[in-house]
């Protein structure tokens, strides 16, 4: 009977996929920590402080990410991680070379922390923008800023380090960004 019990405390205690670390609702930037990454949601009302609209209405509208899409994407992503970025470097025959690194990345995608914001495109589809880091090198410090900005960056070690995914809310599909 102690070992049933003792069983089923510990199913218990592994089901539970994630912890909200701090999701108040007057805090611009939630944090929901998962069981080997931290996740960083960007609020409505961050998203309209801080971005811009753009004349091309790509970000239409912003909405704050909720938790179940949340743990949704980090459910899944890591499962459909190598097709969704297989498939844009075959597009790419440029980048036919890096399908390894891609394989590597796959299995260790669960381990990185994460950023989201949500907007509504020009075609009335409620996207997540997902900031993956990987946090191997960190030469600029910016896992320490992850709770404070949307970090933007593009070259150097963000073209190596951070991989930009979108989630189609409806959908339940990704893409790269």
């Amino acid at each position: 009977m102690k070992f049933l019990l003792l069983f089923f405390f510990l199913i218990l205690i592994g089901c539970k996929s994630s912890m909200v670390k701090s999701y108040d609702k007057n805090k611009l930037v939630k944090i929901v920590e998962f069981k080997r990454s931290t996740n960083f949601i960007f609020t409505e009302e961050y998203c309209e402080m801080n971005f811009r609209k753009d004349s091309s209405n790509i970000f239409k509208n912003y909405f704050t990410p909720e938790l179940k899409d949340v743990e949704y994407i980090n459910n899944n992503l890591a499962k459909q991680y190598l097709e969704i970025f297989t498939k844009g470097i075959k597009a790419e025959k440029f980048y036919e070379p890096f399908i390894n690194d891609v394989k590597k990345e796959a299995k260790q995608s669960v381990n990185f922390d994460k950023q989201f914001f949500g907007y509504v495109n020009n075609n009335d589809e409620k996207i997540i923008l997902i900031q993956q880091f990987n946090f191997e090198y960190d030469p600029y410090n910016f896992k320490t800023k992850l709770d404070q900005d949307f970090i933007n960056c593009f070259l150097g070690w963000c073209s190596v380090s951070v991989r930009r995914i979108k989630f189609n809310v409806e959908k339940s599909t990704f893409s790269i960004h």
